[in-house]
């Protein structure tokens, strides 16, 4: 479905076949399901669908464009009504049916492709050199997501340490660099069985109190190099 103008100029929804080229283009935005797993592929899937107004029929045809194998995974019943968009507010009560399609067809992908554990690939990610704490963590959240078969909680914020929080905190504290992580240990009582939220905090402190203490260091030996070259002279 695509987004036009009404004689009126208010937006709306018509309808326009997809060529193999858009095919081609469209299968190119979503991940590999033997990759990421059905979490990670179903949020892009429900993404794409926002994003690009596929009708039941066009995702059931882009689906088995490149997974034949694949997508007879899928227990799911799919329609043989071809459902589409009929507004271009998603939460609009027109989209009711839509919005049951993509709920359902999401739940059967997440069950068809579950996640393959490869604690290996979460042990190797490490924090580069020129890398900072924040920048880690983030890259480490994206392989923890992947690859350790846990679903993040939805509201991160909460008092309760799951086991996807607990899995990935133990990550960050192996993975980041060993004199950053030393503080942190001296720092935070808590950094083996607390909250990530709060012992990121004491991470980049850390981080900024040894970046000091070397810009420190590199200070004194240049200006005794400096006095060398004088005395020297």
């Amino acid at each position: 479905m695509v987004e036009v103008a009404d004689p009126e100029g208010h937006s709306m929804l018509v309808h326009q076949p997809w060529t193999m080229k858009d095919l081609e283009i469209a299968y190119g935005q979503l991940p590999d399901q033997r990759e990421v797993g059905g979490n990670k592929f179903t949020d892009e899937v429900t993404k794409f669908c926002t994003e690009f107004h596929p009708t039941s029929h066009e995702m059931r045809r882009l689906l088995g464009r490149n997974w034949v194998p694949m997508i007879a995974k899928i227990k799911y019943n799919w329609p043989a009504v071809n459902i589409h968009a009929r507004s271009t507010d998603l939460q609009a009560e027109e989209n009711g049916d839509l919005n049951a399609f993509a709920a359902t067809m999401a739940t059967a992908c997440r069950q068809a492709f579950p996640v393959r554990m490869d604690m290996t690939k979460i042990a190797m990610c490490k924090q580069r050199e020129g890398e900072t704490v924040s920048q880690y963590l983030t890259s480490l959240t994206e392989v923890h997501n992947v690859h350790s078969g846990l679903r993040p909680p939805d509201d991160k914020t909460t008092a309760e340490i799951t086991v996807y929080e607990a899995h990935l905190r133990t990550s960050f504290i192996n993975g980041m660099k060993d004199e950053i992580a030393k503080k942190v240990k001296g720092t935070c009582f808590t950094w083996d069985t607390g909250k990530l939220n709060l012992i990121e905090p004491h991470a980049i402190h850390a981080e900024k109190l040894l970046t000091q203490e070397k810009d420190k260091q590199k200070l004194k030996i240049e200006q005794q190099a400096h006095k060398a070259q004088l005395t020297m002279m």
